[in-house]
């Protein structure tokens, strides 16, 4: 890993999802393990980590997506330079949404990131999510 990778915090980009109930499947395929959006990201760039995909617990058909990154600033340079491609893989997308995406933001994450940490942080921001739901 050089230097620069090294300097900067890792960061997880999170998306909630509301699905179209017979979309589940092709979602899933997007969203999954060695999905579409794994496979765009991984193939185009050193500095994508990985991705995960959670169903909310307390909607049905709410998913939420983490993609790992080696830093923000590299998947804003990621997004630049395959921005076309980005925007009809999305497009495609979107087709499976009941209602548009909400992009959550960025959890940063320390340098050097351990696998356990990240889902530590993962575990924290969905209790802090479902905290603010409840009345």
């Amino acid at each position: 890993m050089s230097q620069k990778k090294q300097g900067h915090p890792q960061v997880l980009n999170v998306w909630e999802f509301y699905v179209k109930p017979e979309s589940v499947p092709d979602f899933r395929r997007f969203n999954g393990i060695d999905g579409i959006w794994h496979n765009f990201f991984s193939k185009r760039s050193d500095d994508y980590i990985d991705s995960c995909l959670w169903p909310d617990p307390s909607r049905e058909f709410v998913f939420t997506t983490a993609d790992h990154w080696r830093s923000e600033a590299a998947f804003k340079a990621f997004i630049d330079q395959y921005q076309t491609e980005y925007a009809q893989l999305s497009k495609v997308h979107r087709e499976l949404m009941s209602e548009d995406p909400v992009h959550k933001g960025h959890i940063s994450l320390g340098i050097g990131t351990m696998p356990h940490d990240i889902n530590a942080a993962i575990a924290a921001y969905s209790a802090d999510v479902v905290k603010k739901r409840k009345p």
